[in-house]
């Protein structure tokens, strides 16, 4: 178990140590995966495998050039950031239909938009609350879609007054 940062300009899986620096995958509660290569195209991460990590950062990309996050089979990416709250700092656009699990919810951070989508055959199964917080108007979101009219989720979501927002 280790933090470590993702090093190649290109998609791939997530359990693939050479993707990795050190090369070891990411994984374990209270470590950190950072998604920080810059990218010269949009790259997909599958979580191939069950995952725990206590942080995320995403950057490297730009305004048309995105970070997707994705599952295969029913894979989860669990947040687990021990007795504190996990921490998902956002400053490239970033696409999330992975599954999330948790207890603890998460707090957003950075001026990048974070859109989670509920993938209806391996759903989210994340509680807690999860907190907004990033430049007002500079794009600090989080967006949701595909979870009907029962809202985001199964958590709290609390945008802090001047930060952020939420897009339904």
């Amino acid at each position: 178990m280790a933090s470590a940062t993702w090093n190649v300009d290109a998609s791939g899986n997530w359990s693939l140590g050479s993707n990795w620096t050190p090369t070891t995958a990411a994984d374990g509660a209270t470590y950190t995966a950072s998604i920080t290569k810059a990218i010269t195209a949009d790259r997909t991460i599958t979580v191939d495998t069950n995952r725990t990590i206590g942080n995320l950062t995403f950057s490297g990309g730009t305004s048309t050039i995105n970070w997707y996050l994705q599952s295969s089979s029913t894979n989860a990416l669990t947040l687990d950031n021990g007795g504190s709250q996990p921490a998902v700092a956002v400053t490239t656009p970033t696409y999330v239909t992975a599954k999330l699990a948790g207890t603890n919810g998460f707090v957003k951070s950075g001026a990048g938009l974070l859109a989670i989508t509920n993938a209806g055959t391996n759903p989210n199964t994340i509680t807690g609350t999860i907190r907004v917080t990033g430049a007002q108007g500079s794009g600090g979101y989080i967006g949701f879609s595909g979870y009907g009219a029962a809202g985001p989720l199964s958590s709290n979501v609390n945008v802090f007054p001047g930060t952020g927002g939420v897009v339904p």
